[in-house]
């Protein structure tokens, strides 16, 4: 990916601060917030076009942000941390015992400031047991990793599970409507080709088909969404809808499944919506 993307400066506290989208590999993101001064970065899988933004905008990185372990969103830490110009260890942020490199371990709960905003440290765990979100109250930004994709959501690995990823997805519906989903990774289109699959007659899909079409025509991420597109639009966050319930019946590899007799709890919903789209 060539692309760059920049998303309209906010002023908080007196300080301006702006969320750029650096790609990095096929279709990560990397998220670099900044106040014209200094520099944040979150998930940062690979160093060179970082490097290479921060010095266009002739920024001092003062810290980075890890969501989990997987290795396109960590393998960039070390280099720039060899690349720091400060006095002082450069602070990584993150779970604890994931990677060695992290220095300032945090945990659901924990405050972060970053020049007059402010980072809630949330645990998502469900893609793994150890994923962190970030959220920004001020501007309504949530960084949220692998957990919740545009119109999809992150698969099961290794240490995650499926309970523990389905009340993560119901924390973040808990937030304000307007809040901007900023992920990890470019996956919007295919995302959105089985959320029309699940839900052919929902037109805020085919609306959003058609935006995002648009948007990947000009070379431009999908990337934020809000989270209210992803509750009229994301499948995983609608296991409570009529015409998604019938859908997992009908997608039910039993053949006398119906809606009276299969299980069509939400988390039912919500575990057969997973095991679907990992064959799509």
């Amino acid at each position: 990916m060539t692309l760059s993307h920049t998303i309209s400066p906010n002023t908080i506290n007196g300080h301006k601060h702006t969320i750029c989208a650096i790609p990095i590999f096929d279709d990560n993101y990397v998220w670099l917030i900044h106040d014209d001064t200094h520099a944040w970065v979150i998930d940062p899988g690979q160093a060179t076009p970082i490097v290479a933004k921060i010095n266009a905008l002739n920024l001092t990185l003062k810290g980075i942000f890890i969501t989990h372990s997987h290795w396109d969103h960590v393998n960039g830490i070390n280099e720039l941390i060899s690349l720091s110009c400060a006095t002082e260890a450069l602070p990584v942020y993150g779970p604890a015992n994931i990677h060695p490199s992290i220095n300032r371990p945090v945990s659901d709960g924990d405050t972060l400031k970053l020049n007059g905003l402010t980072l809630e440290v949330w645990h998502t765990p469900g893609h793994m047991a150890e994923h962190l979100s970030f959220y920004c109250p001020q501007v309504n930004a949530l960084f949220c990793g692998d957990t919740l994709f545009s119109a999809g959501c992150g698969r099961l690995k290794q240490t995650g599970d499926i309970q523990q990823l389905f009340n993560s997805l119901n924390r973040i519906q808990s937030l304000p409507p307007q809040t901007q989903i900023f992920c990890a990774h470019e996956y919007t289109q295919s995302n959105l080709q089985f959320a029309q699959t699940v839900e052919p007659n929902n037109s805020a899909v085919g609306e959003y088909i058609k935006v995002i079409e648009q948007l990947r025509k000009s070379n431009q991420p999908s990337i934020p969404s809000t989270l209210a597109t992803e509750l009229a639009c994301n499948p995983f966050l609608r296991t409570h809808k009529p015409a998604v319930i019938e859908a997992v019946v009908k997608a039910s590899p039993t053949t006398t499944c119906n809606t009276a007799t299969c299980d069509t709890t939400p988390l039912a919903v919500f575990t057969a919506l997973r095991n679907w789209k990992d064959t799509f």
